[in-house]
């Protein structure tokens, strides 16, 4: 899938690493860019992967919004069977540590489908 990119330059590129098929994303993710994050997730999904690996070490910004899709990815995920792991730059943890939803939190509402990648 070729690099999208939407105004303030966020972006989103997928790449399929061998193990894992990764999303990265990169600058401020909120409500204006989550639904293209969405499709790159549901595109991805109907390659039925086994793993998928959320890099959001680039995310410079994020709202409720990319917690919500992050959650969604989640229990998609687990609804699809598909392995799923996430790294997250200081400001995505900032904001989840503002809600009070932390890394060990999501490990466990993915019933083990979901798991922090380790900085």
């Amino acid at each position: 899938m070729p690099e999208l990119r939407m105004p303030d330059d966020f972006s989103v590129r997928v790449s399929d690493g061998g193990d894992a098929i990764t999303i990265r994303c990169e600058g401020e993710l909120d409500i204006a860019v989550t639904s293209m994050v969405r499709d790159a997730v549901l595109a991805v999904l109907r390659g039925t992967p086994n793993e998928i690996a959320l890099d959001w070490t680039g995310v410079t910004f994020m709202d409720s919004s990319g917690i919500r899709l992050l959650l969604q990815t989640m229990l998609l995920c687990r609804d699809h069977g598909v392995e799923l792991t996430w790294s997250l730059s200081d400001a995505a943890r900032k904001t989840l540590d503002l809600v009070g939803i932390h890394d060990a939190l999501l490990t466990d509402h993915a019933s083990g489908s979901g798991r922090a990648q380790e900085d």
